[in-house]
């Protein structure tokens, strides 16, 4: 018997209420049918580079067509608003884990809708204080679910060495410069496609840095994969 699972089966029980408006639902569920319909999907207006969405014609956003990117390509499952904002903070700072087997699947169908082929999987580390802090990195429950979903292995995991700024108010250029120097891999070398996993992708500076790091380890090429990104404001340039 797995206690761990007995015991988050019994904190985050199936089947009470719906995660995002908290209406009755049936056993076995986590978002009522009304929810999941609203949930705001990413269609094919989406930015080639990264798959954030597009409010402007041509193929990339602001920040992809701004500067080189490491990272070869981005495919996200939502936007980042409405029902899928709700599911994503519960997921993530509300211990939420009866939302993994939904987010999994959503990802792992994103994914193979792509016709990518990857070697190995990985997710974005957190340091051991922020870790244990949340008591669990989400990054790697979803990578870990999406693997053993589209057949790849798991990538030796990548060490978050350097405790960063809140990166929440900076652009992309501050937070790329927040991040240098954060991620260190010391597992054997890469070869191969490596898939990324993680929750959210808001300006892209994460991906970036990990893909650098995982190039330099030898990686051909770095996807990545999250359940939802924010797009750009095409006329601001601020990030929603």
């Amino acid at each position: 018997m797995n206690i761990f699972k007995v015991f988050t089966s019994w904190l985050f029980p199936k089947g009470l209420v719906c995660v995002s408006c908290k209406r009755e639902i049936p056993e076995g569920t986590t978002i009522c049918d009304q929810c999941y319909d609203e949930l705001p999907y990413l269609e094919d207006k989406t930015c080639y580079k990264c798959g954030r969405y597009l409010d402007e014609y041509g193929k990339l956003c602001r920040i992809c067509i701004g500067s080189k990117k490491h990272f070869d390509r981005g495919f996200s499952v939502f936007r980042y608003e409405g029902n899928a904002r709700n599911i994503i903070l519960r997921f993530k700072s509300n211990h939420a884990l009866n939302l993994t087997e939904f987010l999994v699947d959503s990802l792992s169908e994103r994914f193979l809708e792509t016709n990518e082929v990857v070697d190995y999987v990985s997710f974005i580390p957190m340091t051991e204080e922020d870790e244990l802090k949340r008591g669990y990195n989400q990054s790697e429950i979803l990578a870990c679910g999406v693997a053993k979903k589209i057949g790849a292995n798991m990538l030796d995991p990548l060490e978050k060495v350097k405790k960063t700024s809140a990166q929440k108010s900076l652009n992309f250029d501050h937070r790329r410069d927040n991040l240098k120097g954060a991620f260190k891999y010391r597992g054997k070398k890469i070869e191969g496609t490596v898939l990324v996993v993680d929750d959210v992708l808001t300006t892209g500076a994460t991906a970036d840095e990990m893909s650098r790091v995982l190039k330099q380890k030898g990686a051909s090429r770095v996807l990545f994969l999250t359940v939802c990104s924010t797009y750009i404001h095409y006329k601001s340039g601020s990030v929603q």
